[in-house]
């Protein structure tokens, strides 16, 4: 059952999954860039040389929570794709421009009546509000 609190919440997931890729990219430069220098060159102690497993280890631990945490996300968000997927093609396009690409009403009605062919009768607010109630109702019967 998916309730529409779980629908309005997609955007807000999908930013924060964003947000997550970009954290796993950064730590992923910050790997590659965190390797001792090799040389033949007599130094004094390098205490900076020792750290870098230590280092390493507390960033590969920080990908695999965030790695956790993209999976609970995609989950999620995998969840509200398949309980629209299965509407009749009119209720989809509300639902996706309403809940997955964040429309306002009034644009949602204005996109579904550039699709409608019945310029003589237009789709009204109260048909459009209709439509998402029994789409509701349809994902939260399956």
């Amino acid at each position: 059952m998916l309730t529409k609190q779980q629908l309005n919440e997609y955007r807000y997931i999908r930013a924060n999954a964003d947000r997550l890729e970009d954290e796993l990219k950064r730590i992923d430069s910050e790997l590659t860039r965190t390797t001792p220098v090799l040389s033949d060159m007599p130094k004094g102690s390098d205490v900076n040389i020792d750290k870098i497993p230590n280092l390493i280890a507390k960033k590969e631990a920080r990908k695999e929570k965030i790695n956790e945490l993209l999976c609970e996300a995609y989950d999620k968000l995998d969840a509200i794709e398949d309980a629209i997927r299965y509407l009749p093609e009119r209720e989809k396009l509300i639902m996706r421009l309403r809940y997955i690409e964040g429309m306002r009403w009034n644009v949602v009605l204005r996109q579904i009546q550039l699709c409608e062919h019945d310029e003589t009768k237009p789709l009204s607010w109260g048909h459009l509000h209709r439509l998402h109630g029994e789409s509701l109702k349809t994902i939260n019967e399956k």
